[in-house]
């Protein structure tokens, strides 16, 4: 009857031996989920911002694609204009040479 008591009681420290195990790696367990579950939150917040980031990318590349015809417009507007200025500068310049070469000629041919 002892040795049957002995027996229980070392399997009773056996079984509160594997509990202790089991109850350490259970601690372990659920230290790395929540380390797996903080980069996942972290990994979520990157991603929140990246895909931010890109939506404002996009929406800054559609307002140059909209204004795009405009700016090309308004430039080639101030191109016409001072090319218009430089053709009236070279008239004015081709009529005061006409005026001085036909000056030079009358003189030349007096």
């Amino acid at each position: 009857m002892e040795k049957k008591l002995d027996l229980i009681l070392r399997k009773l420290n056996e079984l509160d031996t594997i509990k202790h195990e089991l109850q350490d790696v259970n601690s372990q367990m659920n230290s790395r989920f929540d380390t797996i579950d903080m980069r996942i939150a972290n990994m979520d917040v990157k991603l929140k911002d990246f895909k931010d980031d890109l939506t404002d990318i996009k929406a800054g590349v559609h307002r140059i694609e909209e204004n795009e015809p405009n700016d090309i417009t308004a430039l080639l507007k101030r191109m016409n204009k001072k090319q218009d200025n430089n053709d009236s500068a070279i008239d004015i310049l081709n009529k005061r040479l006409f005026k001085v070469e036909s000056a030079v000629e009358r003189v030349t041919n007096q």
